[in-house]
């Protein structure tokens, strides 16, 4: 779970989003008479799936050119000042952080924000301690393929909680097809439990790599606070579940088939094949005691094709990178008395392709 939320760290899925408008308490316009906020603050507060969770950062922006530096700007979060990160090299972005806070859930923490005159505070509720778990689409036990939606298509998704009901519940998708991405995320009322993706945004987004489509729902409070020169909106998310999907256009008129895989050897001599043996645009194992259903926390070895439509064709032996492919090392060695899963995509022609997965047991 925990390497899932850094995955939809990395597309930008669970990232928190308030806007501070800087302005003097009286006046809309900041202090120089600008129009408009003088800066926006992103933060990313998450209730982490393990005690000790990750650094909390805020990322400031400064959208007035005559607005204080934002590496000058002071924030606390309940107590504690968050320290500026001097990686950041642009002069409009400043970016804090600590790790002296682990945020938990049904707690209240105080925020603010000051840089010169200009000054935001609101407190923060985090949701209750209720797990989301995704219903649809998600790959179930003994389902080859992830679940497959026509490029452009609506994709319906529905959920239960584990727990308290949430003040509100946030659902994300995310999809990249070089050199094009989506990613955006809407805010609901926690009594929903379902959501439609319309098809508008799955449109153009068939044909892939890795990551796939991805679904990530989460409890989540949202605080609005409206004030002159002050739009401040602030987000903590709970814990989430996450699904993937695939888009790429099956193909239903018969012209292709979706290879049969197999998988033959143990500990030390794996070899994957497929037939019929056309070229494969993506190949990834996971060791499924560390899977937790389709949550892919347990991928211990990557390939991916130079040309997709090419790929790489069978048979693969475990951890060597066949002629057409680059891949990641091997996280770990094939080990006795384990179940293992290998999922592999097609791409059979631009937009029409398919995936299937394979799980095979070690014996010990």
């Amino acid at each position: 779970m925990e390497k899932c939320v850094k995955l939809l760290l990395l597309l930008s899925l669970t990232i928190a989003l308030f806007l501070v408008g800087c302005s003097e308490d009286d006046d809309d316009n900041g202090p120089n008479g600008s129009e408009g906020p003088n800066y926006k603050v992103t933060a990313v507060f998450d209730i982490p799936v393990v005690k000790n969770g990750d650094s909390l950062f805020v990322e400031v922006e400064r959208l007035i050119a005559s607005a204080d530096s934002p590496e000058d700007a002071l924030i606390i979060l309940d107590s504690i000042e968050l320290l500026l990160v001097e990686y950041d090299s642009y002069e409009d972005i400043a970016t804090f952080a600590t790790d002296s806070l682990t945020i938990a859930p049904d707690e209240s923490y105080s925020f603010s924000f000051t840089c010169g005159d200009d000054s935001a505070y609101t407190d923060i509720i985090t949701p209750p301690a209720t797990q989301v778990h995704i219903l649809s689409p998600r790959m179930e036990a003994g389902d080859t393929t992830l679940p497959t939606f026509s490029e452009g298509s609506p994709v319906p998704v529905n959920w239960e909680y584990e727990g308290d009901v949430p003040p509100n519940v946030k659902i994300c998708f995310a999809a990249v097809k070089v050199p094009d991405i989506i990613d955006y995320c809407v805010i609901l009322d926690g009594e929903e439990t379902s959501y439609i993706i319309e098809g508008d945004s799955t449109d153009g987004f068939g044909g892939h790599g890795w990551p796939p489509p991805t679904i990530f729902v989460a409890p989540v409070s949202n605080v609005i606070v409206e004030d002159a020169g002050v739009d401040l909106n602030v987000e903590v998310d709970g814990w989430g579940d996450i699904t993937f999907i695939n888009l790429l256009d099956v193909d239903t008129t018969g012209t292709y088939t979706t290879p049969a895989i197999t998988v033959t050897g143990g500990p030390g001599s794996t070899t994957i094949s497929w037939d019929p043996p056309i070229g494969a645009m993506m190949l990834t194992v996971y060791r499924n005691s560390e899977n937790h259903g389709q949550d892919h926390t347990g991928q211990i070895w990557l390939l991916t094709a130079v040309d997709p439509l090419d790929g790489f064709v069978p048979p693969v032996s475990y951890g060597v990178i066949p002629e057409g492919a680059y891949g990641s090392d091997v996280e770990e060695e094939i080990i006795e008395g384990e179940e293992y899963s290998v999922l592999i995509s097609w791409l059979f022609e631009p937009g029409i392709g398919n995936s299937a997965i394979q799980s095979w047991s070690t014996s010990k």
